[in-house]
């Protein structure tokens, strides 16, 4: 896929830059714009607010319009017949999403499709560290990193939540417990009194019924309140002694007396995991500082995910070159000799996104200012490995350095790149750009879209 054309309304203003479909250099802008610039590029492909639109050619040769008004539908065109195949992009929650149709998102996007000032310096870090391991004994190397994982998943397995009492479980239970130990002892102090004051008042009814019946009754209902007050009491033990069997089927014992045994047999048993779980952890420390000693200071983890990498390293012996694209022919003796280790990492990103997207869709890669950090000796060999590489994928290099302007400009003359920017215009064989005066009141709607 390949950017054709991008139009970003703001301000009842329009900024509407077309590219080159193989490299367009966008100078004059700074940095705030430039990010403005990247996010609107490459949200766009993805549901994004209204304003943004796009026009995109895939790798098949479809051209596709996006249109992203604030007053009506997002939709997007088959320039080809004028058909809106807007369904066939439309995401579940009613948005356009022309990523997922190739299996991507926009953090993969703005991961893989974005050079950054110090991308190239930390992927050259990179490179180094692979080809460190691929020096290394490689039988050794992954014998080791075998046994680190062999000994994590031995520590993982012994390291069981269950073997961890629930402290708020056995605190329900004892608390249950208690209550109901407690709610029986004064169940029984009061059924003996209201025994007591019931048939006393009872006796005393029956004695005064005849002399005063006022008496009788007031007696009777001593005798009813000391009865209630006992059936009261003796309902709160049948409370606690639920509370405390729903707490004790929970645990899996069916009495306290048996939880209690659970526990004890618990804590012996975990002192032997504790004990043998020591001895895994030994096992993953010396794994590890085995690993240290092969290695160096390199994660496990990382050295596995780079592993073919490093073992494509180890194939490459004393001087080989690794072929990440098996297309490097166009990449000039003397710039190789120039600055191989840089020209190299360029050449892997570029390869990257040449088949970034599902059944090998390429996806534009966007550089933003991404030679800054080097000697400017250097930049012509980059430059000329990514003029030989640009097209497949489409590349678009933001930069305000004099030295690649005017390498660009030259190379414009030849029809290979387009240049676009304040007072430069643009000039292509194939292609045309905004204007000075477009990208000029461009800069202004782009920031106010960033803040």
């Amino acid at each position: 896929m390949r950017f054709a054309r991008l139009a970003v309304e703001a301000d009842g203003r329009t900024l509407d830059v077309a590219f080159h479909p193989n490299l367009t250099v966008i100078t004059g802008v700074g940095s705030t714009t430039r990010g403005s610039l990247i996010n609107e590029l490459l949200s766009g492909l993805s549901t994004h607010r209204s304003g943004t639109h796009l026009e995109v050619v895939t790798d098949a040769g479809r051209t596709l319009v996006v249109f992203r008004p604030s007053d009506s539908a997002h939709r997007v065109i088959d320039a080809a017949t004028g058909t809106d195949v807007s369904n066939e992009f439309t995401t579940p929650d009613g948005g356009i999403d022309l990523l997922a149709t190739f299996g991507m998102d926009a953090g993969s996007a703005r991961r893989w499709s974005r050079i950054g000032p110090n991308d190239l310096v930390a992927s050259t870090q990179s490179q180094e560290l692979v080809a460190r391991l691929g020096r290394i004994d490689q039988n050794q190397l992954w014998s080791d990193a075998q046994r680190v994982q062999i000994a994590r998943q031995a520590l993982a397995e012994h390291t069981d939540v269950d073997e961890v009492e629930d402290a708020s479980l056995t605190e329900r239970i004892e608390r249950n417990y208690h209550a109901h130990d407690a709610a029986m002892e004064q169940a029984d102090r009061t059924r003996l009194f209201a025994l007591v004051v019931g048939t006393a008042g009872l006796l005393g009814a029956a004695v005064t019924a005849s002399t005063s019946a006022a008496a009788a009754i007031a007696l009777a209902a001593v005798a009813a309140v000391a009865t209630i007050v006992a059936f009261v009491f003796r309902a709160r033990v049948g409370y606690y002694a639920r509370q405390l069997e729903e707490a004790l089927d929970q645990s899996g014992s069916e009495s306290y007396l048996g939880y209690q045994l659970d526990r004890i047999d618990g804590y012996i048993s975990s002192e032997h995991q504790r004990r043998h779980r020591a001895a895994v952890q030994a096992d993953v420390d010396e794994a590890l500082a085995r690993w240290k000693h092969t290695a160096g200071d390199v994660s496990v983890d990382w050295a596995l995910e780079h592993r073919p990498a490093i073992e494509a390293a180890a194939g490459l012996g004393s001087g080989g070159s690794a072929d990440y694209t098996g297309d490097q022919s166009i990449v000039r003796r003397h710039a190789r000799d120039e600055a191989p280790e840089l020209i190299e990492t360029l050449i892997t990103r570029i390869s990257k996104s040449r088949r970034l997207g599902d059944d090998g869709e390429s996806f534009p890669l966007i550089l933003d200012e991404p030679f800054g950090a080097f000697d400017p000796a250097v930049r012509p060999a980059l430059l000329e490995t990514l003029l030989g590489q640009a097209g497949s994928p489409q590349v678009i290099l933001l930069t305000n350095s004099d030295d690649i302007i005017s390498w660009a400009r030259l190379e414009v003359m030849t029809g290979a790149l387009s240049l676009v920017g304040p007072g430069e215009g643009t000039a292509s064989g194939r292609s045309r750009g905004a204007d000075a005066s477009g990208t000029r009141s461009g800069d202004s709607e782009l920031e106010n879209r960033s803040g």
